[in-house]
């Protein structure tokens, strides 16, 4: 497990760049000049920036994990600090944004289905971290709970009950809600993998000439942590954390990946997806510079994929975005697309806030119990004093009636017994000293 990070203070979404190694290909390009590499080596900030070899434009980010990077520094860097959040009662979001076949799935997956191995990405280092961390927290009761998502053909499906209807989106509460779906409890990291791994097995995926596996739709899974403090009488709130670890579909140009019929069909819903989630950062990006003046409209309803990320973009989120790029200048629109994307998502301002849950029928039972167990020790101390003092008990009795405990006793009624029983221990201890 990673070491424990504290909660960061941000104000805008954190955006980071990972670049892939050059595969086969791009390197026998780069050997035979066909291509060139798309970024300059030779900058005075390379672990924030990078700049366009052929425009010699430049772009600042959080980090840039170059070709050498790994995993362990993605998940460190990037996410760690999102997860972190997570278990102050924020909501935290991860995505990973790029042209197909840059690197996305191994990001946030890495194609390993077990724990421990050191090629596994965001997504199972997650879980490995958020069990272990609940497990430091001894004063906490932890609900762990997880749904897996996904983005087809513009519809949203349910991945643990493939086969049940569209989902539905409420993105009008102050964390996106969706009814219906289908939410698993989870209690160990192994378990939330084998869950993950079972739903991951109905994303739609297809070769194309950039990618033996390419993601045809945009997936997500949603973790609510549920933190109770232990031996909470009510008065204590629950925290409720969410994350969202988010493995977007990248963009695709026809000529480039070959796809045709079906595929063609769930490129151009992926890429009107995407250019829907470019306006919502841009709008956000253009409200965020306006600092308040104006009104600004925010266009979340135009894509299914805006509309579910509204909290992780809307500005009340925690939220990191990884971009990912190719080594290669054949792809340089793609590649300033994404750069141009993730600047513009710099600009956008956050105010996350926590969610808190108070529960009062919990409080209100705690309170009763509270006044049964004072009744029954005025009920125990009105007996000892009719016992005790008959004579002064009766006296009492003649003025004001016999005492009614009971959940109506009134607070001056109360005041009262406690009043006469005062005294008549005074008594009683006057009649002893002078007796002795």
């Amino acid at each position: 497990m990673a070491d424990a990070a504290q909660p960061e203070k941000v104000n805008r979404i954190r955006v980071f760049l990972r670049v892939r190694p050059p595969i086969k290909n791009e390197e026998n390009w780069f050997r035979s000049g066909e291509y060139r590499p798309i970024l300059k080596e030779d900058n005075d900030d390379f672990d924030k920036k990078v700049v366009i070899a052929r425009s010699n434009k430049s772009y600042l980010f959080d980090k840039v994990f170059r070709t050498d990077s790994t995993q362990k520094q993605v998940f460190k860097d990037a996410a760690l600090p999102t997860l972190e959040n997570v278990f102050s009662g924020y909501c935290g979001a991860v995505l990973a944004y790029g042209q197909t076949g840059t690197g996305k799935t191994h990001t946030m997956q890495g194609y390993a289905d077990e724990l421990g191995t050191e090629e596994r990405g965001i997504i199972p280092r997650a879980a490995d971290y958020i069990f272990a961390r609940a497990a430091k927290q001894s004063d906490m009761n932890f609900e762990i709970s997880m749904s897996f998502v996904q983005i087809y053909l513009d519809k949203l499906q349910d991945l643990f009950r493939p086969d049940a209807p569209e989902v539905n989106i409420n993105p009008e509460t102050e964390r996106v809600e969706l009814p219906g779906i289908e939410v698993r409890r989870v209690s160990s990291p192994e378990e939330f993998l084998k869950l993950y791994f079972w739903g991951e097995k109905h994303r739609v995926t297809r070769a194309t000439n950039m990618n033996d596996k390419s993601s045809r739709g945009h997936a997500a899974v949603v973790l609510n942590v549920k933190m109770t403090p232990k031996d909470n009488d009510g008065s204590q709130a629950t925290l409720v954390g969410k994350l969202v670890l988010v493995d977007l579909a990248g963009y695709e140009r026809f000529t480039q990946t070959g796809a045709t019929g079906l595929a063609a069909e769930e490129a151009k819903k992926i890429n009107a997806s995407l250019l829907a989630l470019g306006s919502v950062v841009n709008a956000l990006a253009d409200q965020a510079e306006a600092k308040g003046r104006g009104q600004h409209h925010i266009p979340y309803r135009n894509a299914k994929l805006t509309r579910l990320l509204k909290d992780c973009l809307g500005g009340t989120s925690v939220t990191a975005i990884i971009l990912t790029i190719g080594p290669c200048d054949k792809y340089n629109q793609e590649t300033t697309g994404t750069l141009y994307f993730g600047f513009r998502a710099m600009a956008v301002k956050v105010d996350a806030r926590t969610r808190s849950v108070f529960d009062p029928a919990a409080y209100t039972a705690n309170l009763k119990g509270k006044l049964s167990s004072a009744l029954d020790r005025i009920r125990s101390m009105v007996g000892w004093w009719s016992r005790s003092n008959p004579a002064d008990y009766k006296k009492y009795c003649g003025k004001y009636g016999e005492p009614q405990v009971g959940a109506n006793l009134a607070d001056d009624e109360e005041a009262v017994i406690m009043e006469a029983m005062s005294r008549s221990a005074n008594t009683a201890r006057a009649q002893s000293a002078t007796t002795d």
